[in-house]
């Protein structure tokens, strides 16, 4: 009798421990699951994000044929003004990239609806940008963008007025 008695008592304990393994199982799938849905919607949403960043700004506009001559004369006030602010490498030459309208004031640049020619300066065995212009069609006023400053300038500059006083 007292076989049976811890033949049962052994049973019952072996069930309690199988049933006990079993809910830790499936809360452990069940937590498995969830954790997989939960890194399967960041991954979806982080490459939602990155897809919306990588897309392309499509507001700069191609010169059109009729805009040659003002092409010609915004490339040599870009050459200008990065030949006297930056200084001009021989490897290096004026891409008219295209022009865009403001849609915001810029203090001191331009104002709403100003077209605004943007040229870069590419270095001619990479191809890589060394600098970036941006010129106010109306005002012919400079920003420019990089390679260092070969003297302190004025950030906005147009070539047609008078220097600033000091």
């Amino acid at each position: 009798m007292l076989l049976s008695a811890e033949k049962n008592n052994s049973i019952a304990h072996n069930h309690d421990i199988a049933c006990r393994y079993r809910l830790t199982v499936s809360l452990n799938s069940s937590i498995y699951l969830m954790r997989n849905a939960l890194a399967i919607l960041f991954l979806l949403f982080g490459l939602a994000i990155h897809a919306a960043e990588l897309t392309p700004v499509p507001d700069l506009k191609s010169p059109s044929a009729s805009d040659h001559k003002r092409v010609s004369e915004i490339r040599e006030i870009g050459f200008k003004w990065w030949f006297k602010y930056r200084g001009l490498l021989a490897e290096e030459s004026f891409r008219i990239v295209g022009y865009f309208s403001v849609t915001r004031p810029i203090a001191g640049f331009a104002a709403r609806d100003d077209r605004v020619w943007e040229v870069r300066v590419v270095h001619l065995h990479t191809g890589g940008p060394s600098g970036v212009l941006w010129i106010n069609d109306k005002t012919e006023r400079v920003i420019g963008l990089g390679a260092e400053e070969r003297a302190k300038a004025e950030p906005v500059v147009s070539p047609n007025a008078a220097p600033p006083r000091r």
